[in-house]
């Protein structure tokens, strides 16, 4: 989708003098709000004189999703969605009277660097000296972070990025760093266009039963292994019947990263990671045993990319993790878990129906880069409750996937179906997206004709899953209600292996670190 800039309004004029000093495009001013601004061009406005430029802020304001590194500041973008045009709306304007300092700043793809020795720094005290370095020390980026707003969407923020600085954006040129021996410091040599002959490896951690396996298996990766702990459903003998060439690690995060691994058959090209989302949920009513477990998961996330070494890993979880107050803490953490890597990271609430799911489920989804690996784009919407207006396919509707399931598809007992407890028949329209399948069913967990229950495959059909795919006791509902949709975990992974295709037949060779 391309970007358009806001267009200038103002005359452009030369070098102006600010006391004296000169100011030019390319310096960097510190601004009294606390903020910095990184001059792009010098405007005559009537009779006063405004500088624009992008602004930079300090790490240590970020709440946390990026290292708090003395001195370290990051850009800040902001783009705007009108009509499916972006729109860049990120050069801000200052008059001369906002400006408090000059500063110096260094803008590199490098891994932190301190730029200042303590022994000829002026101050007695520790905090004394961080203290003049704060005050006029020299700037460091590496980041820019990018908001994408759209007015027209259900969250008017549709997207956000935290993306390592470019080539054009590193200065000066020693500071920058060749993405191929990036990617090699971080985790060796790399086989240009997928690791296993030809197709790139995944391993699913949190996998659970194999919906996200399932999805990248017909994405066209090639499944190495999954890892799940639960001991309570049949999850285990569902994944490992679904993906029998591949290895199953039924044990706990910790476990799994104390395994030994002399021939690095853990480290994949695309690691998929779904934690336990139970604790943060917006349906989380009441604290449950499994809470502060379940909260450990994602703070094992850094642990776990360092023991897989992926190129590209995704995570997906309850939007509650981002939209919740108190929650937002974690979910900082869990940025900084990949930023504190050099790894890209891109974020968003996915709405699984705008993909084609036949139910409302929105998600939070992140796509992540390794260090020399840009960040590959989320699919685009392809399904709209107004196809009109939007040029769009309508929404998929349960009539539509529920007429697909053969009267012999596996875990379709139609006969045998127990009235579920708590569970009220009633009509449903089937032409409409139905509520949110949860590992209890939803909301509306009748068949559509209020004559019964629906049987487990039509829970799994609505859930994205093939008819194919076999569950396993116990807990079936369960095992289906917590899946991620294979439907659109496929979406997700194809848009990422034609990315890593793409970059790979521009690359040549990537398996060394060059010198």
């Amino acid at each position: 989708m391309p970007v358009r800039k806001k267009p200038r309004l103002h005359e452009t004029i030369k070098p102006c003098n600010w006391k004296a000093q000169t100011l030019k495009p390319e310096d960097t001013v510190e601004l009294s709000s606390g903020d910095f601004l990184f001059i792009k061009s010098i405007l005559q406005e009537q009779q006063s004189i405004v500088l624009s430029g992008f602004l930079l802020r300090r790490n240590s304001d970020f709440e946390g999703q990026l290292p708090k590194k003395l001195n370290e500041v990051y850009f800040i973008h902001s783009h705007n969605v009108v009509h499916g045009e972006v729109y860049d709306h990120s050069l801000k304007e200052f008059p001369l009277r906002h400006i408090v300092n000059v500063r110096e700043l260094v803008r590199t793809n490098k891994t932190w660097l301190t730029r200042f020795r303590s022994k000829d720094t002026p101050g007695q005290t520790r905090e004394e000296k961080q203290e003049h370095i704060r005050l006029s020390g020299v700037l460091t980026a590496r980041w820019k972070y990018i908001k994408t707003s759209d007015d027209n969407a259900f969250s008017k923020t549709r997207q956000e990025q935290l993306l390592a600085l470019e080539e054009e954006k590193c200065f000066p040129l020693t500071e920058f760093f060749l993405p191929k021996d990036l990617r090699f410091n971080w985790r060796g040599p790399t086989t240009c266009g997928g690791s296993e002959n030809g197709k790139y490896s995944y391993g699913d951690l949190f996998c659970g039963a194999g919906g996200a396996t399932c999805g990248a298996e017909r994405a066209g990766l090639k499944i190495m292994y999954g890892m799940d702990a639960d001991t309570k459903t049949g999850l285990s003998e569902t994944w490992t019947k679904a993906f029998p060439d591949s290895r199953f690690y039924h044990e706990l995060a910790e476990d799994f990263l104390e395994r030994e691994d002399r021939h690095q058959r853990l480290k994949i090209d695309i690691l998929h990671m779904s934690p336990p989302c139970q604790a943060v949920s917006l349906a989380h009513a009441k604290p449950g045993p499994n809470d502060e477990k379940n909260r450990a998961a994602l703070t094992c996330v850094s642990k776990l990319l360092k023991r897989t070494k992926p190129r590209v890993a995704t995570l997906e979880q309850t939007f509650g993790l981002s939209k919740i107050r108190k929650h937002k803490p974690n979910f900082h953490s869990l940025l900084q878990s990949f930023t504190a890597l050099g790894f890209s990271i891109s974020w968003q609430t996915l709405r699984f129906q705008d993909h084609g799911l036949p139910q409302r489920r929105e998600r939070l989804v992140i796509i992540a880069s390794c260090p020399g690996e840009e960040v590959p784009n989320f699919p685009a919407q392809t399904h709209s409750k107004f196809p009109d207006r939007d040029g769009l396919k309508p929404e998929t509707t349960p009539r539509s996937v529920l007429s697909t399931i053969p009267a012999d598809a596996p875990n379709n007992e139609v006969t045998g179906v127990p009235k579920r407890k708590g569970v009220v028949y009633k009509r449903w329209d089937d032409l409409k997206i139905t509520k949110c399948i949860t590992r209890n069913g939803g909301k509306n967990r009748s068949h559509p004709t209020g004559t019964r229950s629906l049987t487990d495959r039509e829970f799994a059909a609505l859930q994205g899953l093939p008819n194919s795919f076999v569950f396993y006791p116990n807990d079936i509902l369960g095992q289906i209600g917590n899946a991620m949709p294979p439907s659109i975990a496929q979406i997700i992974f194809t848009a990422i292996r034609k990315h890593l295709e793409e970059k790979d037949g521009n690359d040549g060779d990537c398996t060394y670190l060059e010198n």
